[in-house]
Order: C-alpha cells, then sequence, then structure tokens
C-alpha cells in the first residue's frame, strides 16, 4: 500500500449488540407460555366445537331418526327441486352421511395426533373444509324454502369455521412456535 492510500476502516459491532441481538434470536425460537396456552387452548376449543356441531347433528339424523327425514322437513321441501331429485329422504340420508363423515374426519385427525404442535393438520383442515360445504347444503336449503330466519345462524357457523381455519394455520407447524406473541408485540427500534 502507498503512504497516500487511505485505509477504510470496517464498522465493527460492540459486543453488546451482538450479545442482544443474538438473546432476542434465542428468544425468539422459544415458545413462552402464552404461546404454549394460546395454542392448546384455541386448538381444544375447535376441536370441541366442531366435534360436537356435527356429531350431534349426525347423530339425531342417523341414530335417533333411522335416516328418515322427519314430518316437518317432509313438509318444508314438499314441492320443491329436492323434492323431486333426489327426494327429501335421500337428501335427509346425504346430509346425514356428509355430517357423520366431517365428524369422523376430526376423529382421525385426533388419532393421528394432530393436536400436536409438531404435526401438520391436513385432516383437521379438510374436515373444517367439510363443515364448510356441509354449511352451505343447510344454507341453501333453508334459502330455497324461504326459511330465511335460520340463514344467518349458519352464516354465523360459516365465519366461525373460516375463522378456525384461519386460526389453524396461524399456529404451528405452520408459523413460528411464538406464533402468539410475535403477533402480540413489534422488535424495538434500535437507536
Amino acid at each position: 500500500m502507498s503512504a497516500n492510500a487511505e485505509t477504510i476502516a470496517t464498522p465493527r459491532t460492540p459486543t453488546r449488540t451482538r450479545t442482544r441481538t443474538r438473546t432476542r434470536e434465542r428468544a425468539a425460537a422459544h415458545a413462552t407460555l402464552l404461546d404454549h396456552a394460546g395454542y392448546w387452548i384455541a386448538l381444544a376449543a375447535s376441536y370441541l366445537g366442531l366435534m360436537s356441531l356435527w356429531y350431534y347433528a349426525a347423530q339425531e339424523k342417523i341414530i335417533a331418526g333411522g335416516f328418515s327425514a322427519p314430518a316437518g322437513i317432509v313438509k318444508q321441501f314438499h314441492g320443491s327441486l329436492i323434492a323431486a331429485i333426489p327426494g327429501t329422504s335421500a337428501a335427509w340420508a346425504i346430509l346425514a352421511v356428509c355430517e357423520a363423515l366431517v365428524f369422523l374426519g376430526l376423529l382421525a385427525s385426533l388419532a393421528r395426533g394432530e393436536f400436536l404442535p409438531s404435526r401438520p393438520k391436513s385432516w383437521f383442515l379438510g374436515s373444517s373444509l367439510g363443515s364448510l360445504f356441509v354449511l352451505a347444503l343447510l344454507i341453501f336449503g333453508d334459502s330455497m324454502t324461504a326459511q330465511h330466519a335460520g340463514v344467518p345462524e349458519l352464516f354465523g357457523y360459516t365465519a366461525a369455521t373460516i375463522l378456525i381455519i384461519a386460526l389453524v394455520r396461524a399456529m404451528p407447524p405452520y408459523r413460528s412456535r411464538r406464533w402468539l406473541t410475535n403477533q402480540l408485540s413489534e422488535p424495538a427500534e434500535q437507536s
């Protein structure tokens, strides 16, 4: 190097800043109590809500009703497209089977251990999408027969199911183990 050449000093990060950054990175990798509690409470509520909804709906149609549409349902759909194709009793049985399949899919999800944070929740998400399909069938039936009083309630169930799907996709394994605390706090700006 010549005597006239300038030496460009490389900036050096102070040790304190490097230590703080490493500590923050380590903390970001570990879930907090809030993350763990939020995960288990949210997932348990999702399973319990969806499973109870579809178990009791299917049980009423299959076990208690023996796949036979009640007189009120037959009267409601009399003269409608459903009464002609596939028939009210057949439509009732199809609806019962769909509800039972959603419930069985949720049971399969539990049996596969999808409730664990490290496990993908493919059966749970598939069953939730099946739940949306069944709700759409119910909305169609109520709307077609001018039973408009029950439609807003069904839309509420639909919205809740969509929120459950979004919530599950925001939790591990699809997001960081700090899935909840990362959403609640932004990293502090360095000065």
